[in-house]
């Protein structure tokens, strides 16, 4: 039994990814939207300035939820805040609100990356999916990159974010035709139609049919890697969820988007969500905050609050699913492998290698720890039967602590397989 290290090394308490929901109304009917579902409500401006506030370290900022962001009485005043602390600034648009007055409350705002949102690059499909106008969209986005062109400067960037629907997973080619037609240059961020229920419980029956199996989903996914990897559009910008949820692993458009092993949700190693309510979750894909929240930023302290998503986290490492993550693919991926790591037996492999390829999320270290884990492995028992004679707390306490490690080890190799 080990007692060498029990309390695992501290994590940064300080949130640096901040997403904020101003609004759940919208003026497009899109049948995947879960914010049809919602009180249709806003922040108040003053909430969110308090909001900000609680976040002294925070360096990015996501203004997007379930609603149209620019519907938001204030939404500029928000950014301007924001980026008068140093922080970037980044939100998704339908691309409907550009008028000559918010084009130029746009560029006033500081505001760094636009994204905007598409399924399909065909008029009639795009009215069919979203309900707006597509040649509206089209022609707002020429007027806010002219007006960008005639003040000098390079702010925001503009990209495409793309909902891949089961009729639309053909659809790629002709958005990037579109996207290199009208100039933009913010890069193409893709996502699978959500699976999670807390979007497919508010689909439209039609929408339900459009979610994409496994093999679809692998599909779509290398079309993207290929086109992310063009020249026109790899020098774009990487959108803030992109780069949350491993997407660009480096920060930059290579063939690393390929390869998607999680090691935790990195999300809840750095940031958090806060609805319209002000209420806080471990992010935008947990819609039930009263169930499954962390409590209200105004009301929580925010140590508390870090507390709980941290916990959060480690249950994610450890390869637990929380019931407010089923269906994430990011959770289910890690209980698959760490679940295998279980029944194997190991043995010490010799030196880790100080640079394994590169994995997405964060295992807290222990040096101590890990140098035990290696000691204790001889091929004979599983590494189930390792941890629980290791352990000197509760099963789960002990699973949580030690497995998540030792699948670091043996990402580096310092355990290898038995025979």
């Amino acid at each position: 039994m080990m007692t060498e290290s029990r309390t695992p090394p501290a994590r940064r308490a300080a949130v640096k990814l901040l997403q904020v929901e101003p609004t759940t109304r919208c003026n497009f009917i899109c049948g995947f939207c879960c914010g049809r579902a919602m009180d249709q409500s806003d922040l108040s401006f003053e909430a969110f300035e308090e909001i900000l506030a609680r976040f002294p370290d925070l360096e990015h900022l996501e203004l997007h939820g379930e609603g149209e962001p620019m519907m938001h009485p204030r939404i500029f005043d928000m950014v301007k805040v924001a980026r008068d602390r140093g922080i970037k600034v980044t939100s998704i648009t339908n691309g409907s609100h550009f008028t000559p007055q918010r084009i130029e409350a746009i560029l006033d705002s500081g505001i760094e990356h636009l994204f905007i949102s598409i399924e399909s690059a065909i008029e009639e499909e795009f009215k069919d999916i979203r309900g707006g106008n597509l040649g509206k969209v089209c022609e707002g986005i020429r007027a806010l990159l002219a007006a960008r062109q005639a003040r000098g400067v390079r702010l925001p960037a503009l990209g495409f974010a793309v909902t891949v629907l089961k009729r639309t997973i053909d659809a790629l080619p002709r958005i990037v035709e579109l996207y290199n037609a009208l100039g933009m240059d913010g890069g193409i961020s893709l996502h699978m139609l959500n699976t999670m229920t807390s979007y497919t419980t508010s689909y439209t029956r039609g929408m339900a049919t459009q979610l994409l199996g496994p093999l679809e989903q692998a599909l779509a996914w290398t079309r993207y890697a290929r086109i992310v990897e063009r020249e026109a559009v790899a020098g774009g910008g990487v959108h803030f969820s992109d780069q949350i949820f491993g997407q660009m692993a480096d920060g930059g458009p290579t063939r690393k988007r390929r390869v998607k092993e999680y090691r935790s949700c990195s999300w809840l190693d750095h940031g958090l969500y806060v609805n319209r309510h002000g209420r806080s979750s471990g992010c935008a894909r947990i819609k039930k905050s009263e169930a499954f929240g962390f409590g209200a930023v105004s009301g929580a302290g925010i140590e508390a609050i870090v507390a709980s998503r941290d916990r959060m986290a480690e249950r994610v490492r450890a390869g637990e699913v929380p019931e407010a993550c089923e269906g994430c693919f990011i959770a289910e991926s890690i209980a698959v492998r760490m679940t295998n790591l279980l029944e194997r037996r190991l043995v010490p492999g010799g030196d880790a290698d100080p640079s394994p390829s590169a994995a997405i999320g964060e295992v807290p270290r222990d040096a101590i720890t890990e140098r035990a884990l290696v000691a204790a492995f001889d091929g004979r028992r599983s590494v189930r039967e390792v941890i629980e004679e290791m352990s000197d707390m509760d099963a789960g306490e002990g699973r949580r602590r030690l497995l998540p490690l030792v699948g670091e080890l043996v990402r580096e190799g310092a355990l290898v397989s038995a025979g």
